[in-house]
């Protein structure tokens, strides 16, 4: 937006744009050089025809958005606070992270919208069409939710206390049940009969590589080894804030970012109490630099060539809690530890390890899957598992391959 013109001034000419030319938002931002759409605050949008819209972290800001149509839009981490989205149809849209502070979203239509991380504190929520909406972490604090159907909708770690909910089904008796705390609501007893989807960070500052992860995460089977992203990062600073926000079970992390590094990720997640998994994907096959990666503590790497055909496998072997390298990887993974062992002298410190131990750790070491020790050993993965416990306290680590550079530094096993 050219900065030297008046907000009035740019109110009138988006509203002659809107009188004279055209009703659709992407012909009005060209006309008006805006790119990206950032600032339309105070701007009267209604009944705008807004499908497929990308306003994503757009300024609308006590916008009137009244009957708009902004279906299958994207709106992630814009800001709509105090604006009017009422009777809007915001079907299938990404309202991811928005700031909806106080915003009137009386009878709008939020049908399959992704809602994550949302902050919906003081909204009118009045009458909304919430079904299939996913509200992960969402905050809800003082909201309007009264009449409500909340049968179906994740509501997975939301915060907040709502000021009026009843709901017309998913609630037992259909009763109003005041201040009810949403945190302690979780999911509905509809999504409660099927295992949870396992939940996706996506990290990478290419708008091409997050869709294009997004596309083949959506078409994997459901079930079990089902995935919901459940929010993006562009940046080492945002995914570790993300990170410590949704606790992902798995993080799928681009180690080179245009702001901070994977690695810098990897390193300042040692110091936080957090479970997620980092699945690093890189441009580089280049031994020395996974063996960087991978010794700073990720669970597997996949190169980017190879995601249409190794991400679905690589997520599996980490749900596992496995290590992923693809064989032709691992070999180059496997070849830099055995010629940098001789750089290390044997252990001072006395690591007394069993006689099962240090079998484990001989084949841990080899690159052998739980399953495959079981085998070697004539020994359940259980036991295989106990092992691992057991030798990863003795050797003060944390993860497999934290344990098998140490192990080589220390001269525990034969390479």
């Amino acid at each position: 937006m050219h900065k030297n013109n008046s907000f009035e001034d740019m109110e009138k000419k988006i509203n002659q744009v809107l009188d004279e030319q055209s009703n659709d938002l992407f012909e009005l931002a060209n006309m008006l050089e805006l790119n990206p759409l950032t600032d339309f605050r105070g701007a009267d949008l209604s009944q705008t025809h807004l499908r497929q819209a990308q306003l994503d972290g757009a300024d609308l800001r006590n916008t009137n958005l009244s009957g708009a149509y902004l279906i299958s839009a994207n709106l992630r981490g814009s800001y709509l606070i105090n604006a009017d989205l009422s009777n809007a149809d915001l079907s299938n849209a990404d309202l991811s992270g928005a700031y909806l502070g106080g915003a009137n979203l009386f009878e709008a239509n939020l049908m399959n919208a992704q809602l994550n991380g949302a902050n919906l504190q003081d909204a009118n929520l009045s009458k909304v069409n919430l079904s299939g909406a996913k509200l992960y972490g969402a905050d809800l604090s003082g909201a309007d939710l009264s009449g409500v159907d909340l049968n179906q909708v994740d509501l997975s770690k939301t915060l907040g206390t709502a000021s009026n909910f009843i709901s017309s089904s998913s609630v037992k008796n259909r009763a109003d049940l005041g201040r009810i705390n949403l945190s302690q609501v979780g999911r509905s007893k509809t999504l409660d009969t099927a295992q949870s989807p396992t939940s996706i960070l996506l990290v990478d500052d290419q708008a091409e590589l997050l869709q294009g992860l997004r596309n083949l995460l959506g078409v994997y089977p459901s079930g079990p080894t089902s995935f919901e992203v459940v929010a993006e990062a562009k940046s080492a600073a945002q995914a570790i804030e993300m990170i410590e926000v949704y606790n992902p079970t798995i993080t799928l992390l681009d180690m080179e970012l245009a702001q901070g590094s994977g690695l810098e990720v990897l390193q300042r997640l040692r110091a936080l109490e957090v479970d997620t998994q980092v699945l690093s994907l890189s441009e580089h096959r280049e031994a020395e630099w996974i063996f960087q990666v991978m010794q700073a503590g990720a669970k597997g790497y996949v190169a980017k060539e190879k995601l249409a055909t190794q991400l679905y496998e690589a997520l599996r072997t980490v749900l596992q809690d496995e290590i992923y390298l693809d064989p032709e990887l691992a070999s180059v993974f496997f070849r830099l530890f055995h010629a940098t062992s001789n750089r290390y002298q044997p252990a001072r410190e006395e690591i007394r390890l069993t006689q099962r131990e240090q079998a484990v750790l001989h084949w841990l070491v080899q690159g052998a899957s739980n399953e495959m020790i079981a085998k070697q050993m004539f020994i359940t993965v259980a036991t295989v598992k106990a092992h691992l416990t057991a030798i990863f306290e003795k050797l003060k680590v944390r993860s497999r391959t934290q344990a098998i550079v140490k192990a080589i530094k220390l001269g525990l096993v034969e390479t």
